[in-house]
């Protein structure tokens, strides 16, 4: 069961507090919300979040995701915000293995992202990444990545081919890659 997580009503979240998976609306950039999602939330999707801007701290708490969707970023109308940062803390997702942040315009991901070792799947397709870090290369089960419409992107890590596990690579849209890393 999906639960609705509706940011405007966090005190009454208390019901949900053994739920499973979550949908977050109406997120107003108020760190405090964070505090009342659910602990042991598994996947938890960003809906009508209009200027999302994680606080650092975001996932401090919710150690046991593994799926987050950051995708559904902005209400309809409204444009996404821009030089969006994923959260430091989104490091502590020890357990994730699927991050859609398609149409959030990341710049760079944090220092310490290859730590995720159980990344499956990450979907940053339309994003503003600047660069992308050679140790994203050590994410060993990573097996899908989709980097399409990533513009900005002018070049690949040359360690690229030591994602022995990836069979999707997804790099339509691109208009300034320089060249495919000989991995």
């Amino acid at each position: 069961e999906l639960v609705d997580l509706d940011a405007t009503k966090s005190t009454s979240w208390n019901r949900a507090r053994y739920c499973r998976h979550a949908q977050l609306t109406n997120f107003k950039n108020d760190p405090e919300i964070f505090k009342y999602i659910p602990g042991k939330l598994r996947s938890l999707h960003f809906r009508d979040l209009g200027g999302l801007q994680l606080p650092k701290k975001a996932f401090s708490r919710s150690k046991f995701i593994r799926v987050l969707d950051l995708s559904g970023h902005s209400a309809k109308g409204q444009p996404a915000p821009s030089g969006v940062v994923l959260p430091s803390s989104i490091n502590q997702l020890k357990l994730i293995r699927y991050i859609d942040a398609a149409g959030l315009p990341i710049k760079s991901l944090p220092k310490n992202f290859h730590v995720l070792q159980n990344m499956e799947t990450l979907i940053l397709s339309n994003s503003m990444l600047e660069t992308f870090p050679d140790s994203i290369c050590r994410l060993s089960k990573l097996c899908y990545l989709d980097l399409s419409g990533s513009s900005s992107l002018i070049k690949l890590p040359a360690s690229l081919g030591e994602l022995s596990h990836l069979f999707f690579l997804n790099l339509s849209g691109w208009c300034i890659l320089q060249a495919l890393p000989e991995s």
